[in-house]
């Protein structure tokens, strides 16, 4: 049978249509390997150098997921914390009178990038936020300028946070003083 006859394209459309099913079923975490392993089990004979080509010519790969986490809270045993005003009363009716601050991280474009939040109690609403590569505190600061900048509070707010490095460094209490 010559390479280019109907049935050879027949087959090779199965394949890549088998190839990309193994691929949703295992969220893309299968290599040449294990879909040609798959492949075989389901009855589909094939070597392992043709299903390599053939994932490589429709840019088929395993999406490596690091195990990696990045880690955001890192209490610093020098700084001295506020305290907890807050003893884990979330029933807050007035506005702008408590705010919860925290830093989390999101995957971007296949970087670990970090996000700081402002968020009002009251409204449930975040107000202040800031992104960036780092969990600093001038990331934490930056959200809360701009949660200060927007909301304008008054006397009395508390900011409550956990007590990582970014909350209890002095620009941040300096920061929340000068509110």
């Amino acid at each position: 049978m010559k390479a280019g006859c109907p049935k050879t394209h027949d087959r090779a459309a199965v394949v890549v249509a088998h190839i990309r099913q193994i691929e949703r079923e295992h969220d893309h975490n299968y290599g040449v390997q294990k879909v040609y392993e798959e492949l075989n089990d389901k009855g589909i004979i094939i070597g392992r150098s043709k299903v390599q080509r053939i994932m490589h010519a429709h840019s088929i790969k395993a999406q490596i997921k690091s195990k990696y986490k990045p880690q955001t809270t890192k209490a610093d045993p020098n700084e001295q914390a506020f305290d907890n005003l807050l003893n884990q009363n979330f029933e807050v009716q007035e506005i702008n009178r408590v705010w919860l601050a925290d830093i989390t991280y999101i995957r971007v474009g296949g970087q670990w990038c970090y996000l700081a939040c402002v968020l009002d109690l009251a409204r449930r609403k975040i107000v202040g936020w800031a992104l960036g590569n780092r969990p600093t505190a001038d990331l934490a600061c930056k959200a809360l300028r701009m949660a200060i900048v927007k909301e304008k509070p008054v006397e009395g707010l508390i900011h409550h946070s956990d007590r990582g490095s970014q909350y209890t460094s002095n620009k941040h209490k300096d920061l929340l003083k000068r509110t």
